[in-house]
């Protein structure tokens, strides 16, 4: 898990240099201080470390046609046999508290690919929760009933326009910011995943194309 003060750099280096199109995703893990106060902060560490391995585990092996996967002729033998693929150019930090912040690094994004891409985003975030659950499980130190109330919410933002690095540099507060305010509008719709049930919540964030 990256550190927050790495985001800025790798954002302007990705973006402003390299052409890619970013596509923030603030995720929030809900019921979380209630975990905190009822067992403590070595559980609610523990939490976040198993949440922070589930992502982890996601970020090392997606959908070849998922997010920013444009070539399928990439990658080693072994993924090609599998239709996997890693995602090594992506980022992934804690922001503070329950809160993450993910940067994917899209190719493209127009009117004909956005809502494949709105669909992987929902993928990926449930293939999170899936790694995450089976983590949970595994836990013995809080109550499987409150583990079951464990969930979270993302909202993201992304924007095709091309930045220099000065644009890029003051640009990135304000597209985080865009992002935040999808993923507490997902929050005040409920709109979690939970179960893994809840495989296609309503999309939670907007494109700029």
């Amino acid at each position: 898990m990256w550190r927050r003060e790495t985001l800025e750099p790798y954002f302007i280096e990705q973006v402003a240099r390299n052409g890619k199109i970013p596509l923030l995703i603030f995720v929030d893990l809900n019921n979380f201080k209630k975990i905190n106060d009822r067992y403590g902060h070595e559980a609610g560490d523990r939490i976040l470390q198993l949440f922070a391995a589930a992502i982890r585990r996601s970020f090392e092996w997606q959908n070849e046609d998922s997010l920013a996967s444009e070539n399928p002729n990439e990658g080693n033998a072994a993924e090609k046999s599998t239709g996997r693929r890693a995602r090594s150019n992506d980022l992934a930090l804690r922001w503070g508290g329950d809160e993450f912040v993910l940067l994917f690094l899209l190719d493209e994004l127009n009117e004909h690919n956005k809502e494949s891409v709105s669909n992987s985003i929902q993928e990926v975030m449930h293939e999170i929760f899936l790694h995450f659950q089976e983590s949970l499980r595994a836990l013995s130190m809080i109550d499987p009933q409150d583990l079951e109330n464990i969930s979270f919410c993302f909202g993201y933002y992304a924007d095709k326009r091309k930045l220099t690095e000065a644009e890029a540099q003051m640009t990135l507060q304000i597209w985080l910011a865009k992002a935040d305010q999808s993923l507490q509008e997902a929050k005040e719709r409920k709109n979690e995943i939970n179960s893994p049930e809840s495989k296609k919540p309503d999309s939670s964030g907007e494109f700029s194309i």
